[in-house]
């Protein structure tokens, strides 16, 4: 599963594949089906590639000595829809 940052959405595990997710907004402003988006992540979601950048702690380790102190990141979890009573749900 692939985490997500700044990006929110509805969630509905039960619906059917294809209509489980709803109303995916990036910063707040709603996802374009056809525009192309950068993302960054810790781990790669496709084959290795010879392009690839530094590995990421040392990405974070740069970023953490140029900022000393950091505000915590709101965090963006994902509405449930139809979950109610999950027991599996804290």
């Amino acid at each position: 599963m692939v985490r997500v940052g700044g990006l929110s959405y509805r969630c509905e595990p039960g619906a059917k594949m294809g209509q489980r997710i709803q109303d995916m907004r990036l910063n707040g402003k709603p996802v374009e089906a056809g525009k192309n988006y950068k993302v960054a992540s810790w781990a790669p979601v496709q084959e290795a590639s010879k392009n690839a950048g530094p590995p990421v702690w040392e990405v974070v380790e740069t970023y953490l000595k140029a900022h000393k102190v950091l505000k915590p990141p709101k965090l963006n979890v994902p509405s449930l829809v139809g979950m109610a009573g999950n027991p599996g749900l804290a």
